[in-house]
């Protein structure tokens, strides 16, 4: 009596579900000029409305400052001029207010014709369903920051605003008589930096190079908490603080001493991402709450991953290329809350060309194919198996991908779709067939992702 006879696992495959080039958006190692070649701002502001992106960017000297908006897809769909002769092509800083209400913050000064005040953070505004962006003449950040200042802001939960620049000084509102500074951490202070998380929680993190050098990060709302030091922590470069769509904040950085890329949870452990000599790391905001990783060098390029929702996994690291002739990469943007990582590199080209360039980085999957044999006529042979079994299972740095459609050819045509469990299996008759030398090819077009082929593997 023959007696079915399972053997085990024969195949295990894992592919990338990568981008693929189409006509409308360029592969993510393209970038497309944001702007330079000359008197290019330092910073860039963003923010995410739906699935378009704001961004606004300076440039000249006396500089204009514009307003991009960027497709779900990273191609730009218009622009629209917020000021044209502000003197200062410094930081920028974009926040949505309660009343729906976009503010720009800018640090410069004297704007001909606008009646701003003199170098310090001034302030417009576009009010809810307006395209118009118009000055605030009513606010205004004092002459503490200058016009080259990078600026960092945030919105607390109690609806107080909080702003940050060179010198790690924290201003509480939008004049100087609501609380100016109302947290001095050190002199000489670089690079501050401030995020809010989801219950409206204040972090600032900044570059030491004054009493104590180092890269430091502190929840400063709703009551200032432990100051950390990061390890061997960058005292130059650039690095990155972001809060996800959760609680906590996260810091990524450079730790020269020990040629690392390091990612630090506040309160809590510090992970190795990379080891190698770097300039810049960064973090950003994502979908779900997770969040994108970006470090590089102006000599490797840029590289990229997306943490799972726990932020204990990343998807496989990808290499980005950057234009050719690039001899320097200072600073970099970026958001990525709708899912794709829209980046900006502040890049050098060449000895005089300098400014931002742009490119779209959709996240990546991993496909894992296994197959087991079954055979049913010799059960004491797997020389000929009956039934081949194939297990797809598709993940974004280990979280299940449901819905993922599978397109299976060979050994009959059929098109599967995983379940939550980002699970998918296909039973096929080999009746009189040797073993599989290769697994059938397969398509997978995963929501979000871009379509795959998979071709037959061992």
């Amino acid at each position: 009596m023959a007696v079915a006879v399972r053997c085990g696992i024969v195949a295990a495959l894992a592919v990338l579900l990568v981008p693929a080039a189409s006509a409308a958006v360029p592969p993510a190692t393209s970038w497309v000029r944001v702007s330079g070649p000359a008197h290019a701002g330092t910073q860039l502001a963003l923010m995410r409305e739906g699935t378009a992106l704001e961004v606004v960017w300076a440039q000249g000297d006396p500089a204009a400052i514009t307003d991009t908006l960027l497709g779900k897809d990273g191609t730009a769909i218009g622009s629209s001029t917020i000021a044209t002769g502000f003197d200062g092509a410094g930081g920028l800083a974009l926040l949505r207010m309660p009343d729906g209400s976009l503010r720009l913050l800018a640090t410069g000064g004297y704007t001909r014709g606008l009646g701003s005040h003199s170098v310090g953070v001034n302030s417009f505004v576009r009010p809810p369903g307006s395209a118009r962006w118009s000055l605030d003449p009513t606010v205004y950040g004092g002459a503490v920051a200058n016009a080259a200042d990078e600026l960092g802001a945030a919105i607390a939960g109690n609806g107080w605003v909080y702003t940050t620049w060179s010198g790690a000084i924290v201003h509480i509102g939008f004049l100087p008589t609501d609380g100016d500074p109302s947290y001095q951490p050190d002199c000489c202070g670089a690079e501050p930096q401030l995020a809010s998380d989801a219950q409206g929680a204040v972090y600032l993190a900044w570059i030491s190079n004054g009493h104590f050098e180092g890269t430091y990060v502190r929840r400063i709302w709703p009551s200032e908490q432990s100051l950390y030091a990061l390890p061997s922590g960058t005292t130059s470069g650039s690095f990155g603080l972001a809060s996800p769509f959760g609680h906590g904040a996260y810091v990524a950085y450079v730790d020269p001493t020990h040629q690392k890329v390091q990612l630090y949870t506040y309160l809590g452990g510090i992970q190795t991402l990379a080891t190698g000599s770097y300039q810049v790391a960064k973090v950003f905001r994502a979908i779900g709450g997770r969040i994108w990783v970006m470090w590089g060098s102006g000599d490797g390029g840029i590289f990229v991953t997306r943490s799972n929702v726990a932020i204990t996994r990343f998807e496989p690291i990808r290499h980005l290329t950057l234009p050719g002739a690039t001899n320097g990469f200072y600073n970099a943007e970026g958001e990525g809350s709708a899912g794709p990582l829209d980046l900006f590199a502040d890049l050098a080209i060449g000895r005089s060309d300098r400014g931002f360039w742009r490119t779209h980085v959709l996240p990546q999957a991993t496909l894992t194919v296994r197959a087991t044999y079954e055979n049913v006529i010799e059960p004491k042979s797997t020389a000929h198996p009956t039934t081949v079994h194939i297990t797809y299972t598709v993940t974004d740095a280990g979280d299940p991908v449901a819905g993922a459609q599978i397109r299976v050819n060979g050994l009959g045509f059929k098109i599967l779709k995983t379940d939550k469990h980002g699970v998918a299996r296909f039973d096929s008759g080999l009746p009189g067939l040797k073993k599989l030398k290769s697994l059938p090819a397969v398509v997978v077009d995963a929501p979000g992702y871009s379509v795959v082929t998979q071709n037959r593997g061992g």
